[in-house]
């Protein structure tokens, strides 16, 4: 398979061969919309294409570079400039703890975003004012020692406990350059039925904002929606064929992702509509009408096999005359198919106008008064 590459699978524990996805999109209370999506290609164990672009020019040789040169950071800034030039607005940049860097920082306060980050208990180095006046630079483990440990206090309208802290962060990546310290907030969250007088990491989870001023219940309930990316992936891949053709062309790769996100934008724009309360539920009920549609199209076959069977085998029909009952029957099988699927010309001009809807009803009843 073309350009697969091996990386690190949390939920098995090992090392495996498969794509890896990027994707940026827009969140909301009312769902969640895919924007763009990148497929990364890692440096190791990298499967090369079977046959090269035949125009470099193309979109899926243009993604190609972008996969195999550019990291993953580079990747979630490229495609927010470009949800940004397209016209899309955001409030908030919510990202898990693989982009909680400097870069991402960096980016959101370039774009005028607000970022809320999940951010890993690593070696990044704060800059904290303690109780006494001394400027300590710590990391994420000691700032909690020292500055936030006393300081649990019960998030309003949420099931969590939270104990911030206002330090200054570097963002400078290069150290050659001058210190460009930039004001953020730090959250150490955690249940309210975990003991805060615990030593233990795994149980407290740490976010950040660029935003000082931004309480605990804004940051939690705007990182929040940063989960509706995990359920798209999730529907995606169990009932939208994410990823799930036969194919083996980093080409086909891209357009599988992207037919994808259009599915699932479909079945969001119909829900939104008032046609039903969720992705999950108009999935269920398309999927419903095409099984229905599947198994009437079936049936239909077998009683046409059966019509057909017994009127070739009639003796009183002559050649000219059984030909005619054939194109008949195969006529009607193409409007019940037209019908069915609703290419007829009532239900396209309805689709387009719903007014004409009304126009034929009354043409409807002037023909049977007449």
């Amino acid at each position: 398979m073309e350009c697969v590459s091996a990386h690190y699978d949390h939920s098995l524990g090992r090392t495996v061969l498969g794509q890896q996805v990027v994707t940026l999109g827009l969140a909301a209370d009312d769902g969640f919309l895919p924007l763009d999506s990148e497929l990364f290609i890692s440096s190791k164990k990298v499967q090369g294409l079977n046959h090269e672009h035949r125009d470099s020019r193309s979109m899926a040789a243009r993604r190609y570079r972008c996969a195999q040169h550019q990291s993953k950071p580079q990747m979630v800034i490229s495609m927010l400039k470009k949800a940004l030039r397209m016209g899309f607005k955001a409030s908030y940049l919510a990202v898990d703890s693989w982009y909680g860097t400097k870069c991402i920082i960096n980016a959101a306060l370039e774009l005028k975003l607000t970022a809320v980050l999940s951010m890993k208990r690593g070696k990044l180095k704060y800059r904290v004012r303690l109780a006494d006046g001394r400027e300590l630079l710590l990391d994420a483990n000691e700032l909690y020692a020292k500055a936030a440990r006393r300081k649990w206090r019960k998030v309003a309208d949420l099931p969590w406990r939270a104990a911030s802290c206002a330090v200054h962060l570097n963002l400078d990546t290069d150290a050659r350059k001058p210190e460009r310290w930039h004001q953020v907030k730090l959250l150490f969250v955690r249940g309210l039925d975990d003991d805060y007088r615990s030593r233990s990491k795994k149980n407290r989870a740490l976010f950040l904002t660029t935003d000082p001023q931004l309480s605990a219940e804004r940051m939690l309930r705007a990182y929040s929606l940063r989960w509706s990316v995990d359920v798209y992936f999730k529907e995606a891949k169990q009932h939208l064929g994410f990823l799930s053709e036969q194919t083996r062309s980093f080409a086909s790769y891209i357009a599988s992702i992207h037919l994808c996100a259009i599915r699932h934008l479909l079945l969001t724009y119909a829900a939104l509509s008032g046609h039903g309360k969720n992705v999950p539920e108009m999935r269920e009920r398309i999927k419903e009408q095409l099984d229905m549609l599947s198994f009437s199209r079936r049936l239909w076959n077998y009683f046409h096999s059966l019509a057909c069977r017994s009127i070739r085998a009639s003796k009183t029909l002559t050649d000219h005359s059984l030909d005619f009952v054939m194109q008949t029957i195969d006529r009607q099988d193409e409007k019940f198919l037209q019908i069915s699927l609703q290419l007829n010309v009532l239900s396209l001009e309805i689709d387009d106008d719903p007014a004409v809807l009304s126009g034929w009803i009354r043409l409807f009843w002037i023909q049977k008064l007449e």
